[in-house]
């Protein structure tokens, strides 16, 4: 089987389990912290661990219903704030969130496979002998449970057997914030609730993410030229103007230690770009890839139909860019599958990408996350190995 599609078969397993599992608790949270909101009390979101969440939710985004504001990487001093009457949706788990539960704040706790859970074999997690940091059950009220190995990666391949590659906690988180965001959105409109906006905004997300397979002949073409270009030497570039692909990509747990934020300073002809779109055509998309055509660097765009995905050499279609759940009082629908999408398609496209290099002898760097036991000593000892060949 193409790597490309064990990847999205582990990806769909995650979405499944959610949805089953974690759905009806998410409908009891959104209806517990609307009611606080309505008596007046802070509603926040600290949903940001997966590298591309605080991006891909960021109060700009298109889409964005503006009902779960998030406090972003540096906000472990404000949980001071919360207390009786306010509610948190976190991923956090420090002695502050704890505390403030204390103090009569509802704390909806959303794991992650860095930081210690139920699911976290003993002795796996650096955090898990940090006396500073507790387990997501010991902060929250209700816990709902990310169903991504406590190692990230999905897809295992015998020549990287320390650890796995491509990572599924993007999938996971991103689906839980704007699963949330719709289900409060629709609740603090007072609109008629004959269905679930949770469930609504996760079947339209599997629905797509089934459908990326139609991508699939065209990531296999894609990751055989990007594997030919970066072995002779060419640069691994990525590119979005919002960054949320950026930092899913970059420097990561169970990514390749490869791709690059852009420099348009640096990239030469024969290296590789790809270029997540998260509108039609926007204008900053349009320059980097007519700047990548007259360079000479070998183009590969995710994104909604359109001319940028026109430019490319191999364009990723992720089927809709608008928000996929209609809300009273909004004027348009909200909260987006598209960055879920993107997401999905990147770790296909880069599963796929390691299968066509380890086809042509080579097998690329992957970081190990350094939220495992050993993590930070194999890093350093594949950086040497990718300094001397850049992949």
């Amino acid at each position: 089987m193409d790597r490309a599609l064990v990847y999205l078969k582990e990806a769909l397993k995650i979405l499944e389990a959610i949805r089953k599992e974690e759905l009806p608790k998410l409908v009891d949270v959104a209806r517990e912290a609307t009611e606080r909101s309505k008596a007046g009390g802070k509603l926040v979101s600290h949903i940001i661990w997966g590298h591309m969440v605080v991006d891909e939710t960021r109060a700009d985004r298109p889409g964005q219903p503006g009902v779960l504001p998030q406090w972003g990487w540096d906000a472990r001093d404000r949980y001071c704030e919360l207390c009786e009457g306010d509610a948190v949706l976190t991923n956090e788990v420090h002695r502050e969130v704890k505390e403030a539960r204390e103090r009569g704040a509802y704390v909806a706790g959303f794991s992650v496979p860095y930081l210690p859970n139920k699911f976290a074999p003993p002795g796996t997690l650096v955090a898990q002998e940090d006396p500073e940091i507790l387990s997501i059950e010991e902060v929250s009220d209700v816990v709902l449970y990310c169903h991504v190995p406590y190692e990230n990666g999905l897809v295992r391949f015998p020549e990287i057997p320390q650890v796995p590659v491509c990572p599924g906690s993007a999938v996971a988180q991103v689906s839980f914030y704007w699963m949330a965001s719709a289900e409060v959105a629709y609740r603090l409109s007072d609109g008629e609730l004959g269905r679930s906006p949770a469930e609504e905004y996760i079947s339209v997300a599997m629905e797509r993410v089934r459908r990326s397979e139609e991508n699939l002949q065209t990531i296999r073409e894609a990751a055989s030229g990007m594997a030919e270009r970066v072995i002779r030497g060419g640069r691994f570039w990525v590119y979005q103007k919002g960054r949320a692909l950026v930092g899913e990509a970059c420097g990561r747990a169970s990514g390749l230690m490869a791709p690059k934020p852009l420099d348009r300073k640096a990239w030469k002809a024969g290296d590789v770009v790809v270029v997540g779109a998260e509108l039609p055509d926007e204008p900053e998309d349009l320059d980097v890839m007519r700047e990548a055509r007259d360079l000479g660097a070998y183009s590969v765009a995710i994104g909604p139909e359109g001319e940028t995905l026109s430019l490319a050499d191999a364009a990723l279609r992720d089927f809709g860019w608008e928000g996929v759940v209609e809300v009273p009082g909004h004027p348009r629908p909200v909260c987006p599958t598209s960055g879920l999408i993107n997401a999905v398609l990147l770790w296909m496209l880069t599963a796929q990408f390691v299968e066509e290099t380890i086809k042509r002898g080579e097998v690329p760097a992957v970081y190990m996350g350094v939220h495992l036991k050993g993590g930070r000593e194999h890093n350093e000892k594949v950086k040497g190995l990718f300094e001397r060949r850049g992949y």
